[in-house]
């Protein structure tokens, strides 16, 4: 969520603390969503898409997790899940909230004017690529048009070396 303008104009409107509030976060984003359909712009489409979708998220942490966090660090630093919460205070409005949120992000996804600027947007993209990376080396790994994620290890990037088109062991 780092692309400004649109974080700084979205995120103040962002809200989830209860069902009510929700709401009014839920129909603010989704009516910049419209504005943004009116102007053409995609990007700012999808960054209301993306920030109703995270009120989804968030709002499942803090109905699962009292106090909203997922996980604890250990002594040694590793990151461990927590247990989840059975019955605490808010837990049934941050439930409610999540339903809000979802209902909006379901309207963005059917909007027929955001999948027409989407695939605008995807086909620009792909034309750009290749209209600017046709002269770039391409790496023997990557010849079949797919590309290495920064997070994969070298471990897996053997195994899917060894295994090829097969599907990946995740560890």
């Amino acid at each position: 969520m780092t692309h400004e303008p649109y974080k700084s104009h979205l995120l103040p409107l962002w809200r989830f603390r209860n069902a009510s509030i929700a709401k009014q976060s839920s129909t603010a984003l989704f009516d910049e969503f419209l504005r943004f359909y009116k102007e053409g712009d995609f990007v700012g489409m999808d960054m209301c898409r993306k920030f109703l979708q995270l009120g989804i998220i968030r709002t499942r942490h803090y109905a699962n997790y009292k106090g909203g966090r997922k996980y604890d660090t250990r002594e040694d630093g590793t990151r461990v899940i927590r247990d989840r919460s059975a019955g605490h205070e808010g837990q049934e409005d941050k439930l409610a909230a999540s339903k809000i949120f979802a209902e909006a992000t379901k309207k963005c996804w059917a909007h027929e004017g955001y999948k027409d600027l989407k695939g605008k947007y995807q086909k620009e993209l792909k034309d750009w690529i290749q209209f600017h990376c046709e002269d770039m080396p391409k790496e023997k790994e990557e010849s079949k048009g797919e590309s290495r994620h920064q997070s994969e290890t070298p471990e897996q990037m053997k195994q899917e070396k060894e295994l090829g088109d097969g599907p990946r062991k995740i560890p």
